[in-house]
C-alpha cells in the first residue's frame, strides 16, 4: 500500500498500519521465517550483546507499537501486543544466559492519546519473568482535537496517569512513563504539570527529548532541552529550569511524598525506614541527585548524610535511624547535618605516593588496597578541586592519572566509593615536571 499519511503523521499512514497488521498476524518473510521470529532474534542479538554493560538497565520491546487495522485498537493489547511481549521476553531469557536486565513494555500507540485499553490479565498470563516493567508514553490532551479547537492550550485533568496506574496494578508490574512531551511554548501548562502529577503519584519519567536535529514532523518545531541552532544544540532556559529537579534515585523503605518547586528549586521528599542504614552502607542507603541548577543547601531530619560533587552537581547519600525521614532544601547557612562521622579505623585514607622531586607529567599511579572482600564501585580523582579523567589498572586495585599539571604545583584528592563504605585520600601536592 502506498503511503498516504495525513498531516504527515505516521500514526494515521495506512501503509505503516499494514506493515503492523502484517508483523501481529506473524505473516512469513522471503525466507520462509515468520515476521516475528525475525523482531525476535534482533532483540536476542541486542541482549547478548549488552548483556555485561552496566550502563544498560534494559530494553523496551518496541517503541509505540500500532494496532495495525483493529477495529477496537485497545483489545489489540490482550490479543497481540501483551502475547507477543511475552513470546519475545521468554526467548531471550532462555537464549542468553544468566540475563538480569529489565524488559519495558507499551500498549498500543493510540492508548498514549486516547488513555483507553483493555489490560485486565496479570503479566504472569504472558511470561514468568519479573524484571519487567510497563511503561506507557502519557500524550494526554497534546495531540487531540480538544486541543486545537480551545481558545489556549491546557493541561487535562489526570486521567491519563490514573489510567496508567490502573493497567499497571492489572498486570502486576511496576509503572514508569517511559515518555511525555510537549512544544515547549506549551511548557508553563503542559510539563509542569506533568511533573507535578508525577511527584503526586510518585512515579519516573522520561522527557521527550533531551536534542534532536529536527522534529520528525515538522523541522521548524523542536521539543528538546537542547534546541536551535542543532547540531551541539542551545539550552532551552525554561526546559533547563522546570528540568533540574532534585530527585530521588534510590529511596530505603517507603517514599511517602515528593515535592520540587520548578523556578524555585524548593524541594522536599519524605519516607519512612523499616531498620536502621549505617552510614556507608551503600547497599541501602537512600540516594538524592541534586542538580546544578539547585544551589540550596540539603537539610535531612531523621537521618545521616554524605555529599558528594558531581561536576557541579550534588550526589547525596542518606542513612535514616529507621522511621520517618525528611529531606528537604534549606536557607544559606542552614546546617545539613547530621553528617556521617569519618570512619578512620575501618577505612583509612586511601595512600597517595610521597613525591620525590617533580612527577611525569605523564601518569601517576595510586594502588587502591582493601579487603578482598569490599568491591569498588566507583573512583573519582580532584586536581585543584577539579575532577580529572581516572582510569582503572588491569588488576583493578590501581587507578592511573594521565594528562598531570606540568611545571607547577597542584593537589591531588581521590574518594572511592566501595560496595562497604567511602574511603578519602588526604589531600596531597605534588609538581609536575616541565
Amino acid at each position: 500500500m502506498p503511503a498516504c499519511a495525513l498531516h504527515g503523521v505516521r500514526e494515521l499512514d495506512p501503509a505503516v498500519a499494514e506493515d503492523f497488521q502484517k508483523f501481529w498476524a506473524d505473516l512469513q518473510a522471503p525466507d520462509g521465517v515468520g515476521l516475528q521470529e525475525h523482531y525476535t532474534n534482533v532483540l536476542i542479538a541486542l541482549a547478548q550483546r549488552f548483556r555485561g554493560d552496566p550502563t544498560v538497565a534494559g530494553y523496551e520491546l518496541m517503541n509505540e507499537p500500532q494496532p495495525g487495522f483493529n477495529a477496537a485498537p485497545e483489545e489489540s493489547d490482550a490479543t497481540e501486543l501483551f502475547p507477543y511481549w511475552g513470546k519475545a521476553v521468554n526467548a531471550v531469557v532462555a537464549k542468553v544466559k544468566d540475563f538480569r536486565q529489565l524488559f519495558f513494555v507499551e500498549p498500543n500507540v493510540e492508548r498514549n492519546v486516547t488513555d483507553q485499553s483493555e489490560i485486565s490479565a496479570p503479566w504472569s498470563t504472558y511470561s514468568s519473568y519479573r524484571n519487567v516493567v510497563y511503561a506507557p508514553h502519557i500524550y494526554t490532551g497534546v495531540f487531540t482535537a480538544d486541543q486545537e479547537v480551545a481558545s489556549r492550550r491546557f493541561m487535562p485533568n489526570d486521567g491519563g496517569y490514573r489510567s496508567a496506574i490502573s493497567d499497571a496494578k492489572a498486570l502486576g508490574l511496576p509503572l514508569w512513563v517511559g515518555e511525555f512531551g510537549n512544544n515547549p511554548q506549551d511548557d508553563d501548562t503542559i510539563l509542569r504539570t506533568h511533573y507535578t502529577l508525577q511527584d503526586k503519584y510518585l512515579l519516573g519519567g522520561t522527557l521527550w527529548l533531551w536534542k534532536e536535529n529536527a522534529n520528525d514532523v515538522n523541522g521548524s518545531v523542536f521539543w528538546g532541552v537542547y534546541g536551535k541552532p542543532f547540531g551541539r544544540g542551545t539550552p532551552q532556559p525554561k526546559r533547563i529550569l522546570i528540568t533540574s529537579r532534585a530527585t530521588p534515585m534510590a529511596a530505603d523503605g517507603t517514599l511517602d511524598s515528593v515535592h520540587y518547586g520548578a523556578g524555585s528549586g524548593d524541594f522536599d521528599i519524605r519516607a519512612d525506614s523499616a531498620s536502621p542504614v549505617s552510614c556507608g552502607d551503600l547497599s541501602r542507603a537512600t540516594v538524592l541527585f541534586v542538580p546544578p541548577a539547585v544551589t540550596a543547601p540539603v537539610v535531612a531530619e531523621g537521618a545521616s548524610i554524605d555529599v558528594f560533587s558531581r561536576a557541579g552537581a550534588r550526589e547525596v547519600y542518606v542513612y535514616p535511624y529507621g522511621g520517618p525521614y525528611r529531606l528537604y532544601s534549606g536557607q544559606p547557612g542552614d546546617v545539613t547535618g547530621p553528617r556521617c562521622p569519618p570512619k578512620t579505623s575501618a577505612a583509612p585514607p586511601i595512600p597517595l605516593p610521597k613525591p620525590h622531586g617533580c612527577i611525569s607529567t605523564k601518569s601517576l599511579r595510586v594502588s587502591l588496597r582493601h579487603p578482598r572482600h569490599q568491591r569498588i564501585v566507583k573512583v573519582t580523582a580532584y586536581i585543584d578541586g577539579k575532577r580529572v579523567l581516572v582510569k582503572r589498572g588491569r588488576h583493578l586495585r590501581t587507578v592511573v592519572l594521565h594528562h598531570l599539571p606540568r611545571g607547577r604545583r597542584f593537589r591531588l584528592k581521590i574518594v572511592e566509593v566501595t560496595n562497604r563504605g567511602i574511603r578519602i585520600s588526604r589531600s596531597r601536592s605534588y609538581r609536575g615536571c616541565p
